[in-house]
């Protein structure tokens, strides 16, 4: 069990809902998860990324942000879905050399809570 797993089985980290079906190289799935977390408004788990690896995050890794707060759902823009589908794809449409995941990284740390409020 891996500590995402760990925080998941508390409540404290949202958990994927397995998608059902078959996936599209083309066309992007909604993808779903249930926030868990605390329900007070000072303390619940609103702001969310998708994160993709073919790897184990070795060397291939994706980072979506979900654009808009408080949403239990996300289906990736076209240009998302080819990023993901080609591998570390920056925004810009060039290959990552760690600079967009760095961004994405950075971003993701900023957004843990500290004590219950966003930075």
């Amino acid at each position: 069990m891996n500590v995402a797993q760990v925080f998941a089985l508390n409540k404290a980290a949202p958990v994927a809902t397995p998608l059902t079906g078959s996936v599209s190289a083309s066309v992007s799935p909604t993808f779903q998860w249930t926030r868990n977390g605390d329900p007070s408004g000072a303390h619940r788990n609103d702001q969310f990324f998708l994160v993709f690896s073919r790897d184990d995050f070795a060397s291939h890794r994706v980072i979506v942000p979900v654009p808009t707060r408080d949403v239990t759902s996300y289906q990736p823009t076209d240009a998302e879905w080819q990023s993901v589908q080609a591998g570390a794809v920056g925004p810009c449409g060039r290959r990552c050399g760690g600079g967009h995941v760095a961004a994405a990284e950075e971003a993701i740390a900023h957004a843990a809570p500290a004590s219950g409020r966003r930075r």
